[in-house]
């Protein structure tokens, strides 16, 4: 061997140069799948438990002979009543709407109108930009 010349690295050292290559890119594209499905799945179930929350809202409004919605004071979840209980809802129809009193404070979208047997899940912000789904 001449001096000042470099042996090349074994055959053996860049396998496991390779080996530890190819193990970190494939446990980064495992975790970033993991990531996803838990992150779809955990959204899933929000909007199911939301959707129930919805129908129990519903459950306490009622029209009147006029057609207006009339809430009882207790509008099926007594955290509705806490103003910053996390918990906001919003209803409005045609000429009238309501708004829990727990969202004193909270900038809850506008609301949409939506066709019968739909679901439109948005996010709202409080004053200090913080996002709250709804």
């Amino acid at each position: 061997m001449i001096a000042g010349q470099k042996r090349p690295f074994s055959l053996r050292f860049r396998l496991i140069i390779l080996a530890i290559l190819l193990l970190t890119i494939s446990l980064g594209l495992v975790g970033m799948a993991l990531d996803s499905a838990f992150h779809r799945s955990s959204e899933a179930g929000l909007q199911a438990r939301m959707e129930s929350f919805v129908y129990l809202v519903l459950a306490a409004a009622e029209a009147n002979e006029d057609g207006v919605l009339v809430f009882s004071e207790e509008p099926g979840d007594p955290r509705l009543n806490q103003p910053g209980s996390g918990f906001y809802a919003s209803l409005s129809g045609d000429r009238d709407g309501w708004t829990s009193a727990s969202s004193l404070g909270i900038n809850l979208p506008e609301t949409v109108q939506i066709q019968t047997g739909e679901t439109d899940f948005t996010t709202a912000s409080d004053e200090n930009g913080n996002l709250h789904t709804l």
